[in-house]
């Protein structure tokens, strides 16, 4: 009897695979595929779409000395903005451009930092419809004046900084 109810088991158990079909195979291979294209999403924790299989991603990482009275303005096309502030003297930018079209879209869109007339982070497309979203992490220097921050999609966030803060608007 008891051998009974174990053959039994092991044909259930057999039967929900073979149910699933082949598909498990493709669910492992997604799943690691998966872990590899959104690694050490750190900015944004959706993706542009549920697929995460077509992510493609592009990092950026620059740090600007500055002093405490630089305005800071930051303009961005579609993404969200956080900018921190902290005791250093000097400013950090890191960005995660992301795309489910292809990697050739990320190339058509540029991060520029300017330091004439105080520090201005801008995200420039140049495509009609790249399909890109530019997530930044921005941490300034606690008492530098804050400017224009805007977006046309995403949040903006300033914490900690101690200096003026003139206008942050989503378009």
């Amino acid at each position: 009897m008891k051998t009974l109810k174990f053959v039994l088991i092991i044909f259930i158990v057999l039967c929900s695979f073979s149910l699933t079909g082949s598909n498990l195979n493709n669910y492992r291979q997604t799943s690691f595929r998966n872990i590899k294209n959104t690694n050490n999403d750190i900015l944004n924790k959706r993706s542009l779409s549920a697929n995460y299989i077509n992510t493609k991603t592009e990092r950026f990482k620059q740090t600007v000395d500055i002093l405490d009275e630089t305005a800071i303005n930051v303009h961005n096309t579609n993404g969200s903005i956080k900018i921190t502030g902290w005791d250093k003297n000097y400013l950090e930018v890191y960005a995660i451009k992301k795309t489910n079209k292809s990697c050739c879209e990320l190339e058509k869109v540029h991060i520029n930092i300017n330091v004439e007339k105080g520090l201005t982070i801008n995200t420039r497309n140049h495509s009609d419809d790249p399909g890109v979203i530019v997530n930044y992490v921005i941490k300034v220097p606690d008492k530098v004046y804050i400017g224009d921050v805007t977006t046309n999609e995403g949040k903006i966030v300033i914490k900690n900084v101690a200096g003026s803060l003139t206008t942050y608007k989503i378009k």
